[in-house]
């Protein structure tokens, strides 16, 4: 007997107790996982106005010059600038039209700011 416990978990119930256990701390991991990348959702503007960055909740980038979707030409017709995202500390993969594109961002407060490899920074502010 263990200070008044008249029993100690065993067999199924030990199983249970585990997997309820393991259950917990997988779902806790899952949450800081998924508020780490909920920093970067919702809208981002240049400081002008000219660009903005739109991060979804399903992993979705879409950009806007002057308010519209950004679409480029292509060979093969006109395709829309949209993509998905992936955060890996402080490395953003954007993935669009199947090329991936990295660069490091740090969000301070309201600002977010993207570097790419040869160094060069841009500056987004949140907007509503």
């Amino acid at each position: 007997m263990l200070n008044g416990y008249n029993s100690i978990l065993e067999g199924d119930d030990l199983k249970k107790h585990i997997f309820f256990v393991l259950l917990i701390v997988c779902l806790a991991l899952l949450l800081v996982a998924c508020s780490a990348s909920n920093d970067l959702v919702g809208k981002w503007k240049t400081e002008t106005g000219f660009y903005e960055m739109e991060f979804t909740n399903d992993n979705m980038v879409f950009v806007y010059q002057l308010g519209e979707q950004v679409i480029f030409g292509y060979p093969y017709g006109e395709q829309n600038l949209t993509g998905y995202y992936i955060i890996d500390d402080d490395i953003l993969t954007v993935t669009v039209n199947g090329e991936d594109a990295q660069t490091m961002f740090e969000i301070s407060g309201d600002k977010l700011t993207i570097t790419d490899p040869l160094g060069i920074s841009i500056d987004l502010y949140r907007s509503n």
